[in-house]
């Protein structure tokens, strides 16, 4: 269901609509090379608990999705400039930027509402119809 998300794009949770690269470039926001999207897994992770999430990071530790999820201001500490790639329109081969400092928009795509401490509906009722299909199969 993440990973849905991440492919339908802008939702009423984003606070920005779609990248500059989407909107320039075409493409998917928060999907460029599928990295992000394809480092999401899930895992047991107590007798009746499992845990979701991305361990890929960026930078000095950031974990992407989480970054993607909350949003970030970004200021460079260590080094006089944050650098990082960006596509260029008069070239296959992405350009370069410098910048002391960035904000990064939450774009939220977890099928979790933060603000609730709760599963979105859709996602609740996916867990539902899981547990239900698999007391089902015990019954059998």
């Amino acid at each position: 269901m993440w990973r849905d998300n991440i492919d339908a794009g802008p939702n009423d949770r984003w606070q920005a609509g779609p990248s500059y690269r989407a909107k320039t470039f075409g493409g998917i926001t928060l999907r460029d090379r599928g990295l992000m999207q394809s480092a999401i897994v899930g895992q047991q992770t107590g007798p009746s608990e499992i845990s979701v999430g991305s361990p890929l990071t960026v930078g000095n530790g950031w974990n992407l999705l989480a970054i993607h999820e909350f949003g970030a201001d970004v200021v460079a500490k260590t080094k006089e400039w944050l650098t990082f790639r960006y596509p260029l329109a008069s070239s296959t081969e992405p350009g370069w930027a410098r910048k002391k400092e960035i904000a990064i928009p939450s774009r939220p795509t977890a099928p979790f509402d933060w603000d609730r401490n709760e599963l979105t509906p859709d996602a609740g009722q996916l867990v539902r119809s899981r547990i239900d299909d698999y007391l089902a199969e015990l019954c059998q």
